[in-house]
């Protein structure tokens, strides 16, 4: 026999009665319940046969705050064995009983409505109430964040990492289906209950469990990918194939995870672990050809300066002095859901007299409204450090073209225009912000007019 199972509990404790078609399944696979909490329950081995169980939800008693009345559950218990019923382990107010199946058993609750008004008045409310309370604060909260609250929208904007996003309408589909679920369940009391017609109560319920550990999984993993993410070169998502890399990546990871949820209760120990470190190595060659790519995609002068693809408009330094040489450059791209074109890029060089810079960071928002949160969060930023901040003015928009215009320093040059924010530093011994040649190659690369 193989040891102890350890499985994802997903029901939640209006589904009592489902509860008791899963045990009686796992029984016929050769595993009997020993322990339950919220979250995992733990299987021991015994032959597989068919046994009888009953989930039974008590009243919940205390002494005091955090200790239970256990004379009463010793009353409840005894009274249900009375009826043919073995304790097997309790978890908050569900208590679990079992019987071979050749034993007499007789139901607990023989009053199917009084046993109906129970569950509504000391479950149903409370986790109804509970899941309504999570859903106000959230809708509060993202009240609060995109209509009061602007810096925070701020930061959210600037941030690199696109899984925040992908948090936000997560939380509210989880959190929106708890309660949506509970009134369902209200409607539907008759069928649910009822263990005739649970069956695809059940079914439903089994694969909506799948998918919950499968997505759970999947968090996990893209988590760590996250983690990774630093090793990937810039400009991960620069081309065609390496999206369709990052597609195969999540493809392997979705279908992987959803098959070893699906055979997981049928594997020991071993085969888990195999399992699962087959998908980590698998993973782990994926990352390392997508950064394989990712750095190939980069084409290289002889002296490894990196060449920047047309498509991305940027000032360099050739721009304003008759030199093709440049000592050092950056270049970065990276992807959020509110900013989807983002992209810096800097240049450096020094002759026998100077060192210059050049500098571009360019926004393309979602929409003007996001562009203009980012755009006065920008000036924010810089009023923050005292040697700048008494040094930025808003110039006439009307000479770049665009709606809004702020010089900081003198050296940096921020505009806005619809959905696009546009920041370029140029070192003054290189140009002055002021000039007219200056002044042309912003509107030839950004405005797109002269």
């Amino acid at each position: 026999m193989s040891d102890k199972k350890k499985v994802n509990w997903g029901f939640s404790k209006l589904e009592y009665k489902l509860m008791e078609r899963y045990l009686e399944e796992m029984a016929m696979k050769g595993w009997m319940l020993e322990e339950i909490s919220s979250q995992k329950a733990i299987f021991t081995p015994i032959n597989p046969r068919k046994i009888k169980y009953c989930v039974d939800i008590a009243s919940k008693t205390k002494k005091s705050l955090f200790k239970r009345d256990s004379d009463f559950d010793e009353n409840y218990n005894k009274s249900c064995e009375r009826l043919g019923w073995h304790f097997i382990t309790s978890y908050d107010q569900i208590q679990f009983f079992y019987a071979e199946n050749h034993e007499n058993t007789y139901r607990i609750h023989t009053d199917m409505e009084s046993e109906k008004e129970f569950i509504i008045n000391t479950v149903w409310k409370k986790e109804t109430y509970k899941s309504l309370f999570y859903l106000i604060c959230l809708i509060i909260l993202s009240v609060y964040i995109f209509k009061f609250n602007r810096k925070i929208l701020y930061y959210l904007i600037r941030s690199n990492d696109g899984m925040i996003f992908l948090l936000i309408p997560m939380t509210y589909i989880m959190v929106s289906y708890s309660f949506i679920s509970k009134l369902i369940w209200y409607f539907k009391i008759e069928s649910t209950m009822s263990l005739k017609a649970s069956q695809k109560h059940y079914k439903f319920a089994r694969f909506r469990n799948i998918i919950s550990d499968t997505f759970t999984y999947i968090l996990q993993i893209l988590s760590i990918l996250v983690l990774f993410s630093s090793y990937f070169s810039k400009g991960l998502l620069y081309n065609l194939n390496i999206k369709l890399s990052v597609l195969a990546i999540l493809g392997f990871i979705i279908i992987s995870c959803y098959i070893f949820v699906r055979i997981k209760e049928d594997l020991n120990k071993k085969w888990q672990v195999v399992f699962i470190s087959s998908i980590f190595i698998g993973i782990t060659i994926l990352v390392y050809y997508m950064s394989s790519i990712s750095l190939d995609e980069y084409a290289k002068n002889p002296n490894g300066i990196q060449v920047i693809p047309d498509k991305y408009s940027v000032i360099k330094i050739s721009d304003f002095i008759n030199t093709n040489k440049i000592d050092r450059n950056d270049f970065t791209i990276s992807y959020n859901p509110l900013v989807p074109t983002h992209y810096k890029y800097n240049e450096y060089y020094s002759d026998s007299y100077n060192t210059y810079m050049a500098g571009t960071e360019y926004f393309k928002c979602m929409n003007k409204e996001i562009a203009t949160i980012l755009y006065n969060g920008i000036i924010s930023e810089y009023k923050k450090r005292t040697y700048i901040s008494a040094k930025i003015e808003n110039i006439s928009e009307k000479y770049w073209n665009c709606d809004k215009a702020t010089l900081i320093y003198d050296d940096t040059l921020l505009l806005l225009k619809g959905s696009e924010v546009i920041e370029v530093k140029i070192s003054q011994k290189l140009t002055n912000i002021y000039y007219e040649k200056f002044r042309k190659k912003i509107l030839e690369k950004f405005m797109k007019v002269y």
